[in-house]
């Protein structure tokens, strides 16, 4: 904490001098903050720059303003701008005493970037083609975020930053109206950043640079795809809606579909949750109704966002496939054979003999891979001159469908496996019932002059991270106790560490994030605030995490587990040991829990500060074009 207050104090401390050197020009310009709702985004026409004696002793902001938006070429006519966002994490010690997180897709302590945006952004200045644009985006990721781009060793052992294409698409004005376009490209996700007269990203929680919106951050929805959608504004409504692959900008269309099908039992376990990408076309939408139309001081809207996954284009190979094996392992020639080739192995195959080779077909659902989600979202903004203040609340569900899914075999049809026991017939079937989520939040933030304060705070079924959302089990508690009691192939003897692994639904995450902001000029709002996550598990103990998951598991071991925690609970570690866990009551493998008897409390605690610098007065205006 005292490293964050001086970081704080020294910045503000070089900003003070700045001024007292070169006193900036505040424009009255709006921020992705403070912004208005408006139309569709016009580029902005600039007056070319007055030449004088000493230009360059001008006023910054205006020496910026002259620069931009001046450049074309062909047909359209050419804007820069550009955004980023800076930070500083702190580095706050779990309670069982891990640093933060750091990797190649979480950096939790020391300086970082969250956003690099570069913008090219073009208007046709054709009056046939009047209306048409375009906008090119580049941005930053660690390499680890850049789906198969990270698949080898390297990416473990160094991590830099990586330039991507963020945004790529052009817009076309559609039905001879100037608030109704369609776009095609890489570009927003309207259940995060809707192009419509409604963002629930830039207008409503407004503070991107701090922390994404809700259903971004709870795990719903990419904040970009690749698609084709259309919005359209009016007084009183507007909506967007985009047909994508579904998969965000890091993976193409249907690139990990047949992920995790080495494992037979795994397989059909995917088969009927639907949890591998897919080749089919997702919809997501935000419809918006804004009862105070045009009003720019007093500004309510309700907002529908929601989202279908896989609606179209579900391949019949997605659902079923054939994996087969002529060989199988290598046998001693019989003492019949004759063998007439020179130097021919003394081996043969195993299935040459029986003429049958090895095979397992897979069959499951279309509707596992159609999860949907849905919701409600409704904001009031208060604009006046000297004070912003923003209130929104809502609610979210999610909605995860499951079927049913089988595995036929050589060994299951040629009666080699005779004996299917409860605890290896998931390998051949498993059927699952949908399971469904649900979140509520609210939001506020206000400003008086260039001082501001923000809150968020949400709360719901808990997934397996903290501050996602989960799903809960719609299998009645009899049916889940049965399937617990007869994976050992022995009814009767349901234990209390059985019954700890039932699911309840008292899965429950609540995450709050809180803190205040500094608008030091129209360009640069700076932020110092923190966030926090707790969670229970799914029968209502709170999530827990002990010190013994920080000590690593030596290369070679026999015990399996990454950690000391997880060789406890190994199987290894009870057959070696079985006299001590007696003594503490267990009497079968897989029962010893660590965090039950050393876990404290699992938080995740993070205090920040974070910035957005903008350029351009385009950006500041608005992200929409």
């Amino acid at each position: 904490m005292k490293n964050l207050i001086l970081l704080f104090t020294f910045i503000n401390s070089i900003y003070l001098f700045a001024q007292e050197v070169n006193p900036p020009t505040k424009e009255v310009i709006p921020t992705t903050e403070n912004a208005p709702l408006k139309q569709v985004e016009q580029p902005l026409e600039t007056k070319p720059a007055e030449k004088t004696e000493n230009s360059s002793s001008q006023p910054k902001e205006v020496i910026k303003s002259n620069m931009q938006n001046d450049l074309s070429t062909g047909n359209y006519k050419l804007g820069l701008d550009g955004i980023f966002f800076p930070r500083y994490e702190s580095r706050d010690r779990a309670t069982n005493g891990r640093d933060d997180a750091t990797g190649s897709t979480d950096e939790s302590t020391g300086f970082g970037l969250s956003r690099t945006y570069l913008n090219v952004r073009g208007k046709s200045t054709d009056e046939k083609y009047e209306g048409y644009s375009f906008r090119l985006t580049s941005d930053i990721a660690p390499i680890g975020k850049m789906g198969d781009g990270c698949l080898n060793n390297s990416c473990s052992q160094s991590n830099p930053y990586t330039m991507y294409m963020k945004y790529a698409f052009v817009s076309i004005p559609i039905l001879k109206r100037k608030d109704t376009f369609i776009r095609i490209g890489q570009q927003h996700d309207p259940t995060v950043n809707a192009q419509s007269r409604i963002s629930l990203q830039e207008d409503a929680w407004a503070h991107r640079f701090v922390a994404r919106t809700t259903w971004e951050d709870i795990g719903l929805s990419p904040s970009v795809d690749r698609g084709i959608s259309i919005f359209h504004n009016s007084e009183y409504y507007a909506g967007h809606f985009l047909l994508g692959n579904g998969e965000g900008p890091f993976r193409n269309n249907g690139e990990r579909i047949n992920s995790g099908f080495a494992n037979p039992e795994l397989s059909v376990h995917r088969l009927s949750t639907g949890v591998n990408d897919s080749n089919g076309l997702s919809l997501s939408s935000l419809v918006s109704i804004i009862p105070t139309g045009y009003n720019k001081k007093n500004i309510l809207s309700v907002n529908f966002p929601f989202r279908f996954e896989n609606v179209h284009g579900v391949s019949g190979n997605e659902t079923q496939f054939l994996a087969a094996d002529i060989c199988g392992n290598q046998e001693n020639l019989p003492a019949t054979a004759i063998v007439t080739t020179l130097n021919a192995p003394n081996t043969i195959c195993e299935y040459s003999q029986s003429g049958v080779p090895n095979f397992s077909f897979y069959k499951g659902t279309k509707r596992a891979k159609q999860d949907y989600s849905y919701g409600m979202e409704t904001d009031y903004s208060l604009n006046l001159e000297t004070i912003k203040f923003t209130f929104g609340v809502g609610t979210v569900y999610k909605v995860d469908r499951r079927g049913e899914a089988l595995r036929l075999s050589r060994g299951l049809l040629y009666g080699e496996n005779p004996n299917i026991s409860a605890a290896n017939y998931t390998s051949y079937y498993q059927t699952e019932s949908d399971r469904i989520g649900n979140a509520n939040y609210l939001l506020s933030h206000i400003k008086w002059l260039d001082y501001g304060l923000f809150f968020r705070y949400t709360f719901g079924s808990a997934g397996t991270s903290l501050g996602q959302l989960g799903t809960r089990s719609s299998k009645s508690w009899a049916e889940q106790v049965l399937e617990q009691d007869s994976k050992n192939n022995i009814l009767g003897d349901f234990s209390y560490t059985d019954s700890n692994r039932l699911d309840l639904g008292k899965a429950i995450f609540k995450s709050t994030i809180l803190g205040a902001t500094y608008q030091m000029t129209s360009d640069f709002l700076i932020s110092f605030g923190v966030s926090e996550s707790r969670a229970t598990d799914p029968v209502g103990r709170r999530a827990r995490e002990n010190s013994l998951e920080r000590v690593p598991t030596l290369p070679g071991s026999s015990a399996t587990g990454r950690n000391l925690s997880e060789q406890f609970e190994s199987n290894q570690s009870f057959y070696s040991y079985t006299g001590n866990y007696n003594r503490l009551g267990y009497n079968l493998p897989g029962q010893f829990s660590t965090n039950e008897w050393l876990g404290k409390e699992m938080i995740d605690r993070q205090i920040f500060i974070r910035a957005q610098f903008i350029f351009g007065a385009v950006e500041r205006m608005s992200e929409r074009n």
